[in-house]
Protein backbone atom coordinates (compact mmCIF):
# COMPACT_ATOMS: atom_id res chain seq x y z
CA UNK A 1 0.00 0.00 0.00
CA UNK A 2 1.93 3.68 -0.56
CA UNK A 3 2.11 6.05 1.60
CA UNK A 4 -0.92 8.48 1.88
CA UNK A 5 0.73 11.88 1.11
CA UNK A 6 2.89 9.94 -2.06
CA UNK A 7 -0.43 8.13 -3.47
CA UNK A 8 -1.79 9.25 -6.44
CA UNK A 9 -5.52 9.57 -6.96
CA UNK A 10 -6.80 9.31 -10.42
CA UNK A 11 -7.46 12.65 -12.41
CA UNK A 12 -10.55 14.24 -14.00
CA UNK A 13 -9.61 17.94 -15.09
CA UNK A 14 -6.23 16.34 -15.90
CA UNK A 15 -7.80 14.00 -18.04
CA UNK A 16 -10.51 16.30 -19.90
CA UNK A 17 -7.27 18.55 -20.50
CA UNK A 18 -4.94 15.67 -21.88
CA UNK A 19 -7.87 15.06 -24.29
CA UNK A 20 -7.75 18.43 -25.75
CA UNK A 21 -4.58 17.94 -26.32
CA UNK A 22 -4.76 14.88 -28.13
CA UNK A 23 -7.79 16.52 -30.39
CA UNK A 24 -4.98 19.06 -30.97
CA UNK A 25 -2.29 17.20 -31.52
CA UNK A 26 -4.69 15.14 -34.20
CA UNK A 27 -5.85 18.14 -36.22
CA UNK A 28 -2.00 20.17 -36.17
CA UNK A 29 -0.08 17.51 -36.56
CA UNK A 30 1.38 15.10 -33.90
CA UNK A 31 5.00 15.81 -34.48
CA UNK A 32 3.95 19.67 -34.22
CA UNK A 33 1.36 18.86 -30.68
CA UNK A 34 2.56 16.08 -28.26
CA UNK A 35 2.27 14.92 -24.93
CA UNK A 36 4.81 17.81 -23.63
CA UNK A 37 2.64 20.67 -24.63
CA UNK A 38 4.24 23.55 -22.81
CA UNK A 39 0.84 25.12 -22.10
CA UNK A 40 -2.78 24.60 -22.54
CA UNK A 41 -5.42 26.99 -21.03
CA UNK A 42 -8.28 28.68 -21.55
CA UNK A 43 -8.28 32.22 -22.17
CA UNK A 44 -11.49 34.48 -22.68
CA UNK A 45 -13.12 33.12 -25.96
CA UNK A 46 -10.14 31.66 -27.38
CA UNK A 47 -7.66 28.36 -26.65
CA UNK A 48 -3.96 28.96 -26.22
CA UNK A 49 -1.92 25.71 -26.99
CA UNK A 50 1.92 26.79 -26.75
CA UNK A 51 3.61 24.59 -29.16
CA UNK A 52 7.17 24.58 -31.08
CA UNK A 53 8.04 27.91 -29.86
CA UNK A 54 5.08 30.00 -30.46
CA UNK A 55 1.45 30.15 -29.91
CA UNK A 56 -1.74 28.41 -31.39
CA UNK A 57 -4.90 30.77 -30.94
CA UNK A 58 -7.94 29.08 -31.38
CA UNK A 59 -11.30 30.57 -31.42
CA UNK A 60 -12.75 27.74 -29.80
CA UNK A 61 -15.17 28.86 -26.71
CA UNK A 62 -18.49 26.45 -26.54
CA UNK A 63 -20.68 29.20 -26.43
CA UNK A 64 -18.68 31.43 -28.88
CA UNK A 65 -19.55 28.07 -31.68
CA UNK A 66 -23.19 27.47 -30.10
CA UNK A 67 -23.71 31.13 -31.37
CA UNK A 68 -22.42 30.19 -35.03
CA UNK A 69 -18.85 30.75 -34.49
CA UNK A 70 -16.65 28.21 -36.15
CA UNK A 71 -13.33 26.79 -34.94
CA UNK A 72 -10.83 29.27 -36.32
CA UNK A 73 -6.76 29.19 -35.91
CA UNK A 74 -4.30 32.05 -35.53
CA UNK A 75 -0.40 31.00 -35.65
CA UNK A 76 1.29 33.85 -33.41
CA UNK A 77 5.18 33.73 -32.81
CA UNK A 78 5.19 30.25 -34.75
CA UNK A 79 8.13 29.24 -36.56
CA UNK A 80 8.14 29.20 -40.37
CA UNK A 81 8.81 25.35 -40.45
CA UNK A 82 5.89 24.81 -37.84
CA UNK A 83 3.53 26.54 -39.69
CA UNK A 84 4.28 24.18 -42.60
CA UNK A 85 3.81 21.38 -40.75
CA UNK A 86 0.16 22.64 -39.38
CA UNK A 87 -0.78 23.72 -42.64
CA UNK A 88 0.11 20.47 -44.34
CA UNK A 89 -1.33 18.45 -41.23
CA UNK A 90 -4.72 21.18 -42.04
CA UNK A 91 -5.45 19.70 -45.57
CA UNK A 92 -6.14 16.05 -44.01
CA UNK A 93 -9.07 14.49 -45.65
CA UNK A 94 -9.65 13.52 -41.86
CA UNK A 95 -9.50 17.86 -41.25
CA UNK A 96 -13.41 17.81 -40.81
CA UNK A 97 -13.67 14.73 -38.67
CA UNK A 98 -10.81 16.27 -36.36
CA UNK A 99 -12.28 19.34 -35.96
CA UNK A 100 -15.29 18.13 -34.61
CA UNK A 101 -13.54 15.67 -32.25
CA UNK A 102 -11.20 18.86 -30.67
CA UNK A 103 -14.65 20.71 -30.52
CA UNK A 104 -16.40 18.14 -28.39
CA UNK A 105 -13.26 17.89 -26.03
CA UNK A 106 -13.11 21.35 -25.74
CA UNK A 107 -17.10 21.38 -24.59
CA UNK A 108 -16.00 19.10 -21.54
CA UNK A 109 -13.06 20.73 -21.06
CA UNK A 110 -13.49 24.53 -20.85
CA UNK A 111 -16.25 24.84 -18.07
CA UNK A 112 -13.23 23.36 -15.74
CA UNK A 113 -10.33 24.74 -17.74
CA UNK A 114 -9.60 27.34 -15.20
CA UNK A 115 -9.58 24.53 -12.12
CA UNK A 116 -7.22 21.60 -11.26
CA UNK A 117 -8.05 18.74 -9.53
CA UNK A 118 -6.44 19.94 -6.01
CA UNK A 119 -9.39 22.23 -6.38
CA UNK A 120 -11.58 18.94 -5.87
CA UNK A 121 -9.76 15.90 -4.00
CA UNK A 122 -6.43 16.21 -1.85
CA UNK A 123 -4.41 13.99 0.91
CA UNK A 124 -3.48 16.53 3.81
CA UNK A 125 -1.86 16.32 7.00
CA UNK A 126 -2.34 17.70 10.29
CA UNK A 127 -1.02 17.35 13.71
CA UNK A 128 -3.53 13.77 13.75
CA UNK A 129 -2.82 12.21 10.78
CA UNK A 130 -3.06 11.65 7.29
CA UNK A 131 -6.69 12.50 5.86
CA UNK A 132 -8.53 12.75 2.85
CA UNK A 133 -10.50 16.08 1.93
CA UNK A 134 -13.30 15.49 -0.99
CA UNK A 135 -15.10 19.15 -2.35
CA UNK A 136 -18.32 18.35 -3.55
CA UNK A 137 -18.36 21.35 -5.99
CA UNK A 138 -19.04 25.34 -5.67
CA UNK A 139 -22.92 25.77 -4.67
CA UNK A 140 -23.38 27.43 -1.40
CA UNK A 141 -26.64 28.54 0.28
CA UNK A 142 -24.40 31.53 1.10
CA UNK A 143 -22.36 34.00 -0.60
CA UNK A 144 -19.33 34.68 1.92
CA UNK A 145 -17.45 37.44 0.94
CA UNK A 146 -14.37 36.57 2.10
CA UNK A 147 -14.85 32.97 -0.08
CA UNK A 148 -12.16 31.96 -2.65
CA UNK A 149 -14.97 30.01 -4.75
CA UNK A 150 -16.80 30.79 -7.57
CA UNK A 151 -20.22 30.06 -7.23
CA UNK A 152 -20.49 28.74 -10.29
CA UNK A 153 -17.85 26.90 -11.02
CA UNK A 154 -18.48 23.42 -12.22
CA UNK A 155 -17.82 20.20 -10.97
CA UNK A 156 -16.72 16.39 -11.17
CA UNK A 157 -19.84 14.08 -11.61
CA UNK A 158 -20.26 11.71 -8.46
CA UNK A 159 -19.33 8.88 -9.66
CA UNK A 160 -15.26 10.34 -9.86
CA UNK A 161 -16.37 11.08 -6.21
CA UNK A 162 -16.79 7.77 -5.79
CA UNK A 163 -13.95 6.54 -7.39
CA UNK A 164 -12.03 9.06 -5.32
CA UNK A 165 -13.32 7.59 -2.51
CA UNK A 166 -12.60 3.98 -3.26
CA UNK A 167 -8.96 5.54 -3.93
CA UNK A 168 -8.44 7.24 -0.76
CA UNK A 169 -9.62 3.91 1.09
CA UNK A 170 -6.94 2.23 -0.90
CA UNK A 171 -4.17 4.64 0.13
CA UNK A 172 -4.59 3.91 4.30
CA UNK A 173 -6.66 7.06 4.48
CA UNK A 174 -8.88 6.48 7.40
CA UNK A 175 -10.32 10.45 7.75
CA UNK A 176 -12.79 11.75 5.47
CA UNK A 177 -13.48 16.05 5.35
CA UNK A 178 -16.02 16.72 3.08
CA UNK A 179 -17.26 20.31 2.20
CA UNK A 180 -18.26 22.48 -0.93
CA UNK A 181 -19.21 25.23 -1.33
CA UNK A 182 -21.45 23.93 0.67
CA UNK A 183 -22.08 19.80 0.93
CA UNK A 184 -25.26 19.63 2.52
CA UNK A 185 -26.80 20.68 -1.00
CA UNK A 186 -25.98 17.86 -2.54
CA UNK A 187 -28.10 14.85 -2.73
CA UNK A 188 -25.55 12.60 -2.86
CA UNK A 189 -23.95 13.67 0.41
CA UNK A 190 -25.50 10.27 2.90
CA UNK A 191 -24.97 8.18 0.01
CA UNK A 192 -21.08 9.55 0.00
CA UNK A 193 -20.53 9.39 4.16
CA UNK A 194 -21.82 5.31 3.78
CA UNK A 195 -19.72 4.39 1.21
CA UNK A 196 -16.89 6.53 3.17
CA UNK A 197 -17.83 4.81 6.95
CA UNK A 198 -17.97 1.21 4.66
CA UNK A 199 -14.21 1.71 4.20
CA UNK A 200 -13.90 2.39 7.83
CA UNK A 201 -13.45 6.07 7.70
CA UNK A 202 -14.29 8.70 10.44
CA UNK A 203 -16.06 11.36 8.42
CA UNK A 204 -16.49 15.33 9.04
CA UNK A 205 -18.63 17.69 7.25
CA UNK A 206 -17.78 21.05 6.64
CA UNK A 207 -20.71 23.07 6.89
CA UNK A 208 -22.88 26.25 7.75
CA UNK A 209 -25.02 23.88 9.51
CA UNK A 210 -28.31 25.72 7.65
CA UNK A 211 -29.96 22.13 6.63
CA UNK A 212 -28.84 20.67 10.01
CA UNK A 213 -31.52 22.30 12.08
CA UNK A 214 -33.67 19.33 10.63
CA UNK A 215 -33.60 16.88 12.81
CA UNK A 216 -34.67 13.92 10.58
CA UNK A 217 -31.77 15.27 7.87
CA UNK A 218 -29.40 15.55 10.65
CA UNK A 219 -30.12 12.23 11.85
CA UNK A 220 -30.25 10.30 8.45
CA UNK A 221 -26.47 11.81 8.29
CA UNK A 222 -25.39 9.99 11.84
CA UNK A 223 -26.95 7.11 10.65
CA UNK A 224 -24.73 6.97 7.03
CA UNK A 225 -21.99 7.14 9.47
CA UNK A 226 -20.91 11.07 9.89
CA UNK A 227 -18.80 11.53 13.01
CA UNK A 228 -18.37 14.89 12.92
CA UNK A 229 -18.89 18.73 11.53
CA UNK A 230 -16.87 21.81 11.40
CA UNK A 231 -19.54 24.77 11.39
CA UNK A 232 -18.46 28.10 10.39
CA UNK A 233 -20.23 30.46 12.75
CA UNK A 234 -18.52 34.15 12.24
CA UNK A 235 -20.12 36.69 14.31
CA UNK A 236 -22.40 36.95 17.61
CA UNK A 237 -24.29 39.24 15.87
CA UNK A 238 -27.07 37.97 13.30
CA UNK A 239 -26.82 41.25 11.20
CA UNK A 240 -23.20 41.52 10.78
CA UNK A 241 -23.29 37.41 10.28
CA UNK A 242 -25.46 38.08 7.59
CA UNK A 243 -24.06 40.68 5.89
CA UNK A 244 -20.54 39.02 6.01
CA UNK A 245 -22.27 35.49 4.04
CA UNK A 246 -24.57 37.92 1.84
CA UNK A 247 -27.51 35.67 3.39
CA UNK A 248 -30.18 37.33 5.15
CA UNK A 249 -31.57 35.28 7.98
CA UNK A 250 -29.03 32.52 7.77
CA UNK A 251 -27.36 33.46 11.66
CA UNK A 252 -30.22 32.26 13.35
CA UNK A 253 -30.27 28.91 10.87
CA UNK A 254 -26.74 28.18 11.66
CA UNK A 255 -27.29 28.63 15.49
CA UNK A 256 -30.11 26.36 15.15
CA UNK A 257 -28.25 23.55 12.73
CA UNK A 258 -25.16 23.91 15.66
CA UNK A 259 -27.64 23.16 18.37
CA UNK A 260 -29.13 20.45 16.71
CA UNK A 261 -26.05 18.46 15.99
CA UNK A 262 -25.31 18.88 19.92
CA UNK A 263 -28.50 17.77 21.09
CA UNK A 264 -28.19 14.82 18.50
CA UNK A 265 -24.60 13.37 19.85
CA UNK A 266 -22.38 15.29 16.99
CA UNK A 267 -19.01 16.65 18.16
CA UNK A 268 -18.43 20.28 16.62
CA UNK A 269 -15.84 22.31 15.87
CA UNK A 270 -16.74 25.89 14.65
CA UNK A 271 -14.72 28.49 12.50
CA UNK A 272 -14.70 32.21 12.42
CA UNK A 273 -12.57 33.81 9.83
CA UNK A 274 -11.64 37.55 10.93
CA UNK A 275 -11.68 40.60 9.63
CA UNK A 276 -12.71 44.26 10.07
CA UNK A 277 -16.87 43.06 9.82
CA UNK A 278 -16.28 41.11 12.60
CA UNK A 279 -13.14 41.88 14.91
CA UNK A 280 -14.71 44.08 18.09
CA UNK A 281 -17.03 41.48 18.16
CA UNK A 282 -14.72 38.75 18.86
CA UNK A 283 -15.67 38.92 22.57
CA UNK A 284 -19.45 38.81 22.03
CA UNK A 285 -18.64 35.73 19.58
CA UNK A 286 -17.24 33.73 22.49
CA UNK A 287 -19.46 34.91 24.97
CA UNK A 288 -22.61 32.85 22.28
CA UNK A 289 -20.46 30.26 22.25
CA UNK A 290 -20.20 29.54 25.96
CA UNK A 291 -23.95 30.72 26.42
CA UNK A 292 -25.85 28.53 23.97
CA UNK A 293 -23.31 25.68 22.85
CA UNK A 294 -21.19 25.10 25.81
CA UNK A 295 -24.03 23.33 27.94
CA UNK A 296 -23.10 19.74 30.24
CA UNK A 297 -27.15 19.02 29.64
CA UNK A 298 -26.28 18.69 25.38
CA UNK A 299 -25.31 14.98 24.38
CA UNK A 300 -22.83 16.86 22.40
CA UNK A 301 -19.53 18.96 22.92
CA UNK A 302 -17.59 21.63 20.99
CA UNK A 303 -14.16 20.33 20.38
CA UNK A 304 -12.36 23.43 19.16
CA UNK A 305 -12.82 26.94 18.15
CA UNK A 306 -10.65 28.24 15.78
CA UNK A 307 -9.99 31.89 14.46
CA UNK A 308 -9.45 31.87 10.98
CA UNK A 309 -7.05 34.37 8.98
CA UNK A 310 -9.07 34.96 5.42
CA UNK A 311 -7.44 33.38 2.58
CA UNK A 312 -7.59 35.32 -0.86
CA UNK A 313 -10.78 36.67 -1.81
CA UNK A 314 -12.41 35.65 -4.95
CA UNK A 315 -13.41 39.36 -5.56
CA UNK A 316 -10.03 40.49 -4.91
CA UNK A 317 -10.96 44.19 -4.64
CA UNK A 318 -12.43 43.38 -0.93
CA UNK A 319 -8.94 41.85 0.12
CA UNK A 320 -7.19 44.81 1.60
CA UNK A 321 -9.97 46.79 2.86
CA UNK A 322 -11.06 43.73 4.83
CA UNK A 323 -7.84 42.55 6.71
CA UNK A 324 -6.53 44.03 10.40
CA UNK A 325 -3.57 44.35 10.83
CA UNK A 326 -1.67 42.25 14.16
CA UNK A 327 -1.85 45.51 16.52
CA UNK A 328 -5.74 46.28 16.04
CA UNK A 329 -6.70 42.23 16.07
CA UNK A 330 -4.70 41.60 19.24
CA UNK A 331 -6.75 43.05 22.15
CA UNK A 332 -10.62 41.73 20.89
CA UNK A 333 -8.45 38.27 19.82
CA UNK A 334 -6.82 37.73 23.64
CA UNK A 335 -9.96 38.65 25.51
CA UNK A 336 -11.99 36.11 23.15
CA UNK A 337 -9.34 33.65 23.75
CA UNK A 338 -9.10 34.10 27.36
CA UNK A 339 -12.97 33.50 28.09
CA UNK A 340 -12.88 30.12 25.61
CA UNK A 341 -9.84 29.41 28.04
CA UNK A 342 -11.74 29.73 31.12
CA UNK A 343 -14.40 27.75 29.96
CA UNK A 344 -11.82 24.76 29.07
CA UNK A 345 -12.90 25.09 25.58
CA UNK A 346 -9.78 24.23 22.88
CA UNK A 347 -8.99 27.17 20.41
CA UNK A 348 -6.65 27.61 17.71
CA UNK A 349 -4.88 30.36 15.97
CA UNK A 350 -2.20 28.65 14.15
CA UNK A 351 -2.38 26.45 11.75
CA UNK A 352 -1.77 26.91 7.38
CA UNK A 353 -5.44 29.17 7.65
CA UNK A 354 -4.28 30.67 10.95
CA UNK A 355 -2.61 33.85 12.65
CA UNK A 356 0.98 34.13 13.88
CA UNK A 357 1.54 33.42 17.31
CA UNK A 358 1.97 37.20 18.02
CA UNK A 359 -1.47 37.90 17.14
CA UNK A 360 -2.59 37.31 21.11
CA UNK A 361 -1.03 38.33 24.21
CA UNK A 362 2.08 36.62 25.47
CA UNK A 363 0.44 34.87 28.15
CA UNK A 364 -2.58 33.12 25.93
CA UNK A 365 -0.09 31.47 23.61
CA UNK A 366 1.20 27.90 24.68
CA UNK A 367 -2.17 27.79 26.73
CA UNK A 368 -4.64 29.31 25.28
CA UNK A 369 -4.84 27.46 21.56
CA UNK A 370 -3.68 23.95 20.12
CA UNK A 371 -0.12 24.41 19.61
CA UNK A 372 0.85 23.18 15.64
CA UNK A 373 4.06 22.84 13.97
CA UNK A 374 4.71 23.19 9.83
CA UNK A 375 6.38 20.20 9.83
CA UNK A 376 2.77 18.80 10.20
CA UNK A 377 1.60 19.73 7.00
CA UNK A 378 2.50 19.38 3.80
CA UNK A 379 4.75 21.81 1.93
CA UNK A 380 2.21 22.36 -0.72
CA UNK A 381 -0.50 23.37 2.13
CA UNK A 382 1.81 25.64 3.28
CA UNK A 383 3.32 27.68 0.13
CA UNK A 384 1.23 30.87 0.66
CA UNK A 385 3.11 31.65 4.27
CA UNK A 386 5.96 33.50 4.79
CA UNK A 387 7.87 35.20 7.83
CA UNK A 388 9.32 38.87 8.10
CA UNK A 389 12.12 39.73 8.25
CA UNK A 390 11.66 40.49 12.05
CA UNK A 391 10.59 37.00 13.24
CA UNK A 392 13.98 35.49 12.11
CA UNK A 393 15.31 35.36 15.87
CA UNK A 394 11.42 34.39 17.26
CA UNK A 395 11.64 31.60 19.92
CA UNK A 396 7.92 30.77 18.61
CA UNK A 397 9.18 30.45 14.91
CA UNK A 398 9.42 26.45 15.38
CA UNK A 399 4.91 26.76 16.10
CA UNK A 400 4.02 29.52 13.78
CA UNK A 401 3.30 29.62 10.58
CA UNK A 402 4.20 32.69 9.61
CA UNK A 403 1.88 34.86 7.44
CA UNK A 404 -0.25 34.98 4.68
CA UNK A 405 1.68 36.89 1.46
CA UNK A 406 -1.11 39.19 1.09
CA UNK A 407 -0.90 40.24 4.80
CA UNK A 408 3.06 41.05 4.09
CA UNK A 409 2.02 42.93 0.77
CA UNK A 410 -0.72 45.44 2.64
CA UNK A 411 1.06 45.39 6.07
CA UNK A 412 4.27 44.57 6.11
CA UNK A 413 5.55 44.05 9.71
CA UNK A 414 2.80 45.78 11.59
CA UNK A 415 1.61 44.18 14.53
CA UNK A 416 4.73 41.61 14.92
CA UNK A 417 6.18 41.43 18.01
CA UNK A 418 8.88 38.59 18.30
CA UNK A 419 9.19 37.11 21.78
Amino acid sequence: MPAPQTATLSPFVGTLTAQVAASAAALLGEDVVTDSVERLEAHDVRLRLKVGGGIVLADAAPQQRRNGGVLRLLLKDTPRPVRARIREALRSPKRRARMTTLAEALEAWWPLSRLDDERFRQIGSSPMGDFGLLRLGYRCNQDCWFCWQGRDWPAPPMSQYRRWLDELAAAGITALQLTGGEATTYTALPELITQAAGHGMKVSLQTNAIRLRRQRYTQALIAAGLTGVQVSLHSADAATSDAMTRAPGTHRLTVGGILQALQLGLPVSLTCVVESANIDGLPDHARLILDRFVIPTLPGSIIRVTYAHPTAYFEPERWSDQQVPLDRLRSPLSEAVALLRSAGVPVQLGGACGFAACAVDPEHVRPAYQVLHPADYTPQELTHRRYAAVCSGCRLKTSCFGLRQEYLDTFGSRGLVPT
